[in-house]
């Protein structure tokens, strides 16, 4: 681990053709039109936030998050997605987002910080765990598509 210091910045729309790859490298196969429909939508939610990581001008990882009002449960900041890298893995990237992350939720007053891995993706819940955070639940995730 080289503890690289990356510049934390909110993405703007010339980032979207960097995101692309970095989509790709973890299996999220989606085209650039969709791609940037999605985060234009997202951009324009109140509380949704996406942030990107650079080194020497180079997008080296991101991540989405936002509120979630609930009624079960407190409001928390749900980090929805992070993809590093492969090439800055393992360099403090991905702790720098969710240092980020953190950050914007105690500003914003909320307790906790929410998320959910994909079962087999030993190594995120190895570094999720390392960074403090536990499986206080485990779910399936049910869709209907809509014709």
């Amino acid at each position: 681990m080289s503890d690289t210091h990356p510049n934390i910045r909110k993405m703007n729309t010339d980032d979207v053709e960097a995101i692309m790859p970095l989509m790709i490298q973890l299996g999220y196969e989606v085209n650039i039109g969709e791609l940037k429909s999605r985060l234009e939508a997202i951009g324009a939610m109140a509380g949704h936030n996406i942030l990107v990581a650079e080194i020497d001008g180079h997008l080296a990882g991101f991540c989405h998050m936002f509120a979630r009002p609930a009624l079960e449960k407190p409001p928390e900041a749900i980090l929805l997605s992070l993809i590093v890298d492969a090439e800055y893995r393992e360099d403090g990237i991905g702790r720098a987002l969710v240092d980020a992350v953190e950050a914007w939720a105690k500003g914003e007053n909320y307790s906790s910080v929410s998320l959910s891995s994909q079962v087999d993706r030993e190594d995120a819940h190895a570094f999720y765990a390392n960074l403090g955070y536990e499986t206080v639940a485990t779910s399936s995730l049910l869709r209907k598509w809509l014709a």
